[in-house]
């Protein structure tokens, strides 16, 4: 983590604010502490159809379970059954 330190900047005719070019293109959220301070922390968003499995802790277990297979080489032998697979979807909770 680096260290504090204080940058001076200019906000534009347009209220634009350059922080460094490290930060191009890159996500943030601006939380206003009061009238004068503002904490600028860099962020990554989640596409709304993807944030239910962040909510899904049973979800979130067989992914993780299935990246793991997968890196270690292990996959099924049987071709995969759809109609299982649909009712497992559909025993899934969506929020």
């Amino acid at each position: 983590m680096a260290k504090a330190r204080n940058i001076t900047r200019t906000i534009d005719n347009n209220g634009r604010l350059t922080i460094g070019r490290q930060y191009a293109n890159r996500t943030v959220v601006i939380k206003q502490l009061n009238d004068s301070e503002f904490l600028v922390s860099l962020a990554r968003v989640i596409p709304e159809n993807e944030a239910w499995l962040f909510r899904n802790e049973k979800a979130q277990k067989l992914v993780a379970k299935g990246i793991t297979e997968a890196r270690e080489g292990r996959f099924s032998s049987d071709p995969p059954n759809l109609d299982e697979d649909i009712q497992l979807v559909e025993q899934l909770e969506d929020d």
